[in-house]
């Protein structure tokens, strides 16, 4: 696995001292509601662990194969500067050894279990609880390199945190949401496309972080944890495509690997461009059907079909020309079968622009 340079900028490294290091009051366990109904049981995760590795490696820029960080890097590097000043030497040579503890845990896994330390944070209940499971996986000085940034860092997270102040208070608009009813019943129907049952286990699970105001929001499906960012001022329904968006990774992944073997070589068979049109069909459909079938019906004025559905051209390119076919299939009670895959293949085909394209990481 080749790994993306760690750069952190001269301007983010120096500058004032960071708070100081003493380590955070465990949180209190808290129990995990469902964001919707038992029709489509979406388990809520307020954890301070997950959310704290999800800022570490953001401050870090780890954006690659079992990270966190997305597209909002900037946005959290930004409030660290205007909270606590620029990084000191100190605080960047931890956030250094974290990040390459964090790249070798990951490469020793492999592809199968490359989300193995981001799994023992988010599933913990506190941070004792994600250095024990994390232990396990950290040879030599490694559980001392990650329990020093935790140390350092965890004590300023705490502040953003408040007391999972803007997830909890998420949780509550959400249950009051006058599109939650009719959102379970969309995943319901999605998962009667891609032919999973709606309520398998386990169940999905919505992992809540802050995420500073005037940002775009970063949003990751690792297993059936699913990260989402949220800002203060938002409610279900600002977050209605995202959350469609993870989800249709989930089913997508829980299609049996025997029959997505099938259809990546039906794809392949159609054209010599099917695999890669199979390959992008990983990103395009969850992004055809949160950020268009679902926006479209749930967001109003507020939905546009021409605006930025994904923040890579390829994707953005292909989930708009696949949205037609999408929302005509799901009105219809299609399923993401070889028929429609011969469809989305040759919709692929028509769009010279995708010709050369490869495809980016799935987040």
């Amino acid at each position: 696995m080749s790994r993306p340079l760690i750069i952190l900028p001269v301007v983010f490294l120096l500058g004032l001292q960071a708070a100081t290091p003493t380590g955070p009051d465990s949180p209190t366990p808290r129990s995990e509601p469902l964001l919707l109904d038992r029709s489509y049981p979406i388990e809520v995760g307020i954890s301070f662990p997950a959310a704290l590795l999800h800022w570490l490696d953001s401050l870090a820029g780890l954006n690659g194969p079992g990270m966190t960080a997305g597209k909002t890097v900037e946005a959290h590097r930004e409030e660290y500067g205007d909270r606590f000043g620029r990084l000191t030497t100190e605080a960047a040579a931890r956030l250094k050894r974290y990040a390459e503890i964090r790249w070798k845990v990951a490469e020793r896994a492999g592809p199968e279990q490359r989300n193995s330390l981001t799994l023992a944070f988010f599933e913990a209940n506190d941070l004792d609880q994600a250095l024990l499971r994390s232990r396990e996986l950290l040879v030599d000085d490694e559980p001392e390199g990650i329990g020093e940034a935790l140390d350092y860092f965890a004590p300023s997270y705490e502040q953003i945190w408040n007391d999972a102040a803007i997830p909890e208070r998420f949780v509550r608009r959400a249950g009051k949401d006058a599109n939650r009813k009719e959102l379970s019943e969309f995943l319901v129907r999605m998962a009667e496309f891609f032919e999973v049952p709606a309520d398998r286990e386990p169940h999905p699970r919505v992992v809540l972080v802050p995420v500073p105001r005037g940002h775009g929001t970063h949003a990751q499906a690792i297993e059936h944890n699913l990260l989402i960012e949220v800002r203060d001022w938002e409610g279900l329904t600002d977050e209605i495509s995202p959350i469609v968006h993870e989800n249709a990774h989930l089913l997508f992944s829980r299609i049996g690997s025997t029959r997505r073997a099938e259809m990546e070589r039906l794809a392949a068979s159609l054209n010599t461009r099917g695999s890669q049109a199979w390959q992008l069909l990983h990103e395009a459909l969850p992004t055809a059907l949160g950020q268009g079938v679902a926006g479209e019906k749930f967001l109003g004025d507020r939905w546009s079909a021409s605006g930025r559905w994904y923040h890579t051209e390829p994707i953005d390119l292909y989930a708009k020309d696949l949205f037609p076919l999408v929302r005509k299939s799901l009105g219809k009670g299609g399923r993401f079968d070889d028929a429609f895959l011969n469809k989305a293949v040759s919709i692929y085909l028509k769009n010279d622009r995708l010709a050369a394209e490869s495809t980016p990481r799935s987040p």
